[in-house]
């Protein structure tokens, strides 16, 4: 295959790469926005739930405060369950998108390379 034959072929893989590099950012866009919503809303629901528990110590309820901490317990351990998950899925995320991005850099080297080969190829058949 001459250099002029390889060159269009380069190109085509690397304009397959772009678009499916695209549509993949796109999803992962709308997953870590998700993920962050999630994340807030759980962080609201311990916000909440510590309005509670100080509502319930100006009561000044043993019982009433003893069921308010129990829940604020439980909403802080969801947060943090929920932001570890989140940020460990938003790890694997960008990890795959560096990866991508990778491939996509060395897909321009080879496309680059056909291209001036075949330049190489034009100047020597002059």
């Amino acid at each position: 295959m001459s250099a002029s034959e390889h060159r269009p072929e380069q190109r085509a893989r690397l304009h397959e790469m772009m678009a499916v590099g695209e549509a993949e950012r796109t999803v992962a866009g709308v997953r870590m926005a998700d993920l962050k919503a999630a994340q807030d809303a759980a962080r609201r629901r311990h916000t909440a739930a510590k309005g509670l528990l100080t509502r319930a110590r100006k009561d000044g309820s043993a019982a009433k405060i003893a069921t308010a901490a129990a829940r604020e317990r439980q909403a802080y351990a969801d947060f943090l369950a929920v932001s570890d998950t989140s940020i460990d899925e938003m790890f694997v995320i960008n990890r795959a998108g560096l990866e991508r991005l990778g491939d996509l850099l060395e897909q321009v080297g080879r496309a680059w390379d056909a291209d001036a080969d075949a330049v190489r190829e034009i100047e020597a058949g002059q």
